[in-house]
């Protein structure tokens, strides 16, 4: 063999070397991507099963309902604030009528025993010595 042709064979040995070597190179690269995409793939399922509904609606929709819910929630809790507020200073006055009452009752019932025992000295005088 000439040293053209050991030169030649050994260019075309070395090309064939380096397709086989990229190609191993892209083989495995190949893998590595299919791997990565199972494993994407896995994840993505995991995040859909929590995510998706059964039932068939859209996961926003429902949260936009259930934060509609909420504000709803919100007002009518305000309302019974406002109500309770109402119902307390309602017992405030009650119980202030109530001490005033009281406060009646007893000069009533002193303003009574005076009169019986005005009346009574009048119909049993006191003897004195």
């Amino acid at each position: 063999m000439t040293e053209a042709v050991v030169v030649a064979l050994i260019t075309a040995a070395s090309g064939v070397a380096v397709a086989v070597v990229g190609g191993i190179f892209l083989l495995l690269q190949n893998r590595r991507q299919k791997r990565r995409d199972a494993h994407v793939s896995e994840k993505l399922e995991v995040v859909r099963e929590q995510v998706q509904n059964s039932h068939g609606t859209n996961l926003r929709d429902d949260l936009d309902r259930i934060a509609d819910g909420l504000m709803q929630l919100g007002k009518n809790v305000e309302g019974l604030a406002s109500d309770l507020r109402g119902v307390r200073r309602d017992i405030g006055r009650l119980d202030r009528r109530d001490i005033e009452d009281g406060a009646d009752l007893r000069d009533l019932r002193q303003e009574f025993n005076r009169r019986v025992r005005t009346i009574e000295d009048t119909l049993n005088p006191k003897e004195t010595p």
